[in-house]
């Protein structure tokens, strides 16, 4: 096995004399926007069935609470195999990780049309949820590889924009493509293009040995998972980040997941129209947002380290009042717009707290924190239960309210986590600083184990 402990035999190491404050920016940018693509890809393939899940219930004659169900069968596998796909990458190779499972999600979707019940469809959701589950730890670890602290908010900023451009294209291609064809063409012609992008991955991605935007050489040892969670759970705001990020994950995938149904039920619209108004708004607000966010993040964090949360917080607070407004109101049109600054804002808790998590862990457990972020608190709390507790309260109010039951399930539960995200969110900023000095002295000093700091020429490849 290689020194960066990838495994792998092709695809040249980064040069020794690379260094990550500046040589080679030209290629470290390159691999930004292949990793970028993968994140639109990534939420595409996710994302399509909120648009489709309307005509999905009418062809099987579903109830809301089995298409909450289905969301959850996308984040079983997604979360089941996470954290032991997170704790692969940070032994072996990130790149054929990523690669090899965006194979496997882009025919997973496809799959999807083919599905001719139920139960088929649940599985053909659990083999996309299965597949993603590889994706962004992997990832986000090799972000922090190439680009060092102060610049990482703005490149995890650049990568990030793949989200509300894959929701934005899943949203907006599924609905224009079922109105022109149906939703099995939908899920067929959004799914297989990702095969070809797996390649690009696989053949031009370097892996870059860990901890080289800092500097520090590699060890080889990646510490075992009791010493992982250990450590981890030792550190005061990443616990109280993971648990923010949990409710407002609740929020996030809400508003996502549920936004379509809403928009045709409560004001009329049709998959095809909804498709473009919601894939714009939430396009352009991420992209906007993620670029702001992470700007300004790098740029606040320089002069006060707590404003990395300080900003989720204040998000947080902003988002309340409008989500609830552009539930309530009558107006089709005011209620789009007053989403923009919600989704706006809610970039901040897309691009920030990554950014923060991989200041506080080594080098090689930076997959592994991450996941614990993405599929502990973004996933089961957020996507599973946050998705299918909305399901679930509409489907309960179903009987009181009719057709605009999911407008109050929303309102109720996306309100509440939001406010105790908040707490949270404040909470760990009084500690953060502190937490992101001591996890440099830890890496600089080798505990445990696993790196030590070496001198500005760069790391051997």
């Amino acid at each position: 096995m290689r020194a960066d402990g990838s495994g792998a035999t092709s695809a040249p190491p980064v040069p020794a004399n690379a260094g990550a404050a500046g040589t080679l920016p030209g290629y470290r940018y390159y691999v930004l926007g292949v990793l970028f693509l993968v994140a639109v890809f990534n939420l595409m393939d996710r994302q399509i069935l909120s648009i489709l899940q309307e005509s999905v219930k009418e062809t099987f004659h579903l109830s809301d609470l089995q298409l909450g169900l289905l969301q959850w069968c996308f984040t079983s596998s997604f979360i089941a195999l996470g954290l032991p796909l997170a704790r692969f990458g940070d032994r072996r190779g990130r790149r054929s990780i990523v690669a090899a499972c965006l194979v496997l999600w882009s025919v997973m979707t496809a799959c999807c049309g083919l599905a001719q019940n139920f139960r088929q469809l649940a599985l053909a959701r659990l083999g996309v949820g299965a597949g993603e589950a590889g994706a962004s730890p992997m990832v986000h670890s090799l972000i922090a590889d190439y680009f060092e602290p102060k610049r990482r908010a703005s490149a995890n900023a650049l990568y990030s924009i793949g989200v509300p451009v894959g929701i934005m294209f899943g949203v907006a291609a599924g609905g224009i493509l079922k109105e022109h064809f149906d939703w099995r063409t939908a899920f067929f012609l959004v799914g297989l293009p990702g095969t070809a992008l797996a390649l690009v991955v696989r053949l031009t991605v370097r892996e870059p040995p860990r901890g080289f935007s800092e500097r520090f050489v590699d060890s080889g040892r990646t510490p075992p998972w009791r010493e992982v969670i250990r450590h981890l759970s030792s550190v005061r705001s990443y616990r109280n980040t993971v648990i923010a990020v949990a409710l407002q994950s609740i929020t996030w995938y809400g508003i996502y997941q549920w936004s379509p149904s809403f928009f045709k039920r409560s004001h009329g619209l049709t998959e095809g129209r909804a498709g473009i108004e919601l894939g714009l708004l939430f396009g352009t607000s991420g992209i906007l947002g993620m670029l702001g966010a992470g700007t300004l993040a790098d740029h606040l964090s320089r002069k006060d380290r707590r404003w990395y949360l300080w900003l989720c917080m204040i998000g947080a607070l902003i988002q309340m009042p409008l989500i609830a407004a552009a539930l309530l109101v009558d107006s089709k049109s005011e209620a789009l717009a007053l989403l923009f600054v919600p989704m706006l804002v809610g970039s901040l808790f897309t691009v920030v707290p990554v950014t923060v998590v991989q200041g506080l862990a080594p080098p090689r457990m930076r997959a592994t924190a991450d996941a614990i972020r993405i599929f502990f608190a973004m996933s089961l709390v957020g996507q599973a239960l946050g998705a299918s507790m909305i399901g679930l309260l509409s489907h309960a109010l179903e009987p009181r309210f009719g057709h605009h039951s999911l407008r109050y399930a929303l309102l109720g539960v996306i309100v509440l986590a939001n406010a105790l995200a908040v707490g949270y969110y404040g909470t760990a900023a009084c500690t953060v600083a502190a937490d992101l000095d001591a996890a440099t002295a830890l890496s600089a000093a080798g505990a445990p184990g696993l790196v030590r700091k070496v001198t500005p020429s760069g790391p051997a490849g």
